[in-house]
């Protein structure tokens, strides 16, 4: 559910590249229904795509180009017919998928759709990062809170999960 190092690398990259993000199969229940899914039919489901279900499976130098829907769709081509042998994708390149581009230092992402390509303006916004990080912390003190069976890791007494946080001792004692 993290920002991959090599994500991080590819933002903060000096050079022109790309990235080719894939939906993570770390968490299927969660990706099984955006997985080969349009935009559209992501809406039907009051979603969006979220830079958290992702990872990058492929990233290279960005070749210099002309026309950028033409160097996508050329791209589409590369990695369904010929992908590069270093390509680690679990599968060509499909809708749901995200090309990321990183030139002169902005980074545009694409969405492959049902018919070529949508950009997808908010997908690397800061407060998309504040959000799902909310949402990943909620996540994690939800397993911790399954981990322990309801109970303090630390004193073992039970808590309630609306009690739980990090220090539930008042050290006024």
């Amino acid at each position: 559910m993290k920002i991959q190092k090599w994500m991080e690398a590819f933002l903060t990259s000096e050079t022109d590249t790309y990235a080719i993000l894939q939906l993570s199969y770390d968490q299927p229940e969660v990706t099984a229904y955006e997985r080969f899914e349009s935009l559209n039919g992501l809406a039907r489901q009051g979603k969006q795509p979220n830079i958290y279900h992702y990872e990058v499976v492929y990233t290279a130098p960005l070749l210099p180009y002309k026309d950028l829907d033409t160097m996508l769709e050329e791209m589409y081509t590369k990695f369904n017919i010929d992908h590069p042998e270093d390509f680690r994708g679990h599968h060509s390149l499909s809708v749901s998928d995200i090309v990321a581009i990183r030139q002169n230092g902005i980074v545009s992402c694409h969405y492959v759709d049902s018919f070529g390509f949508k950009e997808l303006p908010e997908f690397l916004k800061p407060e998309n990062y504040l959000k799902n990080t909310m949402y990943t912390l909620r996540l994690v003190r939800e397993e911790v809170y399954s981990k322990y069976n309801g109970h303090c890791a630390y004193c073992g007494c039970r808590l309630e999960y609306k009690d739980m946080q990090v220090d539930h001792i008042d050290s006024r004692r």
